[in-house]
């Protein structure tokens, strides 16, 4: 038995991340459908949790860090600037 992956297995899994990867933009789409806040936060919210939790080796390119730093910072700031234009200071719904 060889451990080399045939050309049908290749597909498949190809095949495979290509409808995973149109099921989430479906369920971004639609959550953007509701509400542009609620598409944009999930977005946001997936690439943070993208970029925290991948972690290059050591010996990884320095390219990679940086990859990965840039989605830790967009998505964060991606967070913090929804934030802020859904909850905008002085609004009389913020007052108590």
């Amino acid at each position: 038995m060889t451990t080399q992956r045939t050309s049908w297995a290749l597909a498949r899994e190809a095949a495979g991340l290509c409808l995973t990867a149109l099921g989430a933009l479906g369920v971004l789409v639609s959550l953007g459908a509701l509400h542009w806040a609620a598409g944009l936060s999930t977005a946001m919210a997936g690439l943070l949790a993208a970029g925290i939790l991948t972690r290059p080796t050591a010996d990884a390119p320095p390219w990679a860090h940086m990859v990965r730093a840039a989605a830790c910072i967009l998505g964060y700031g991606g967070l913090t600037g929804c934030a802020f234009v859904l909850c905008v200071a002085g609004s009389p719904y913020l007052s108590a």
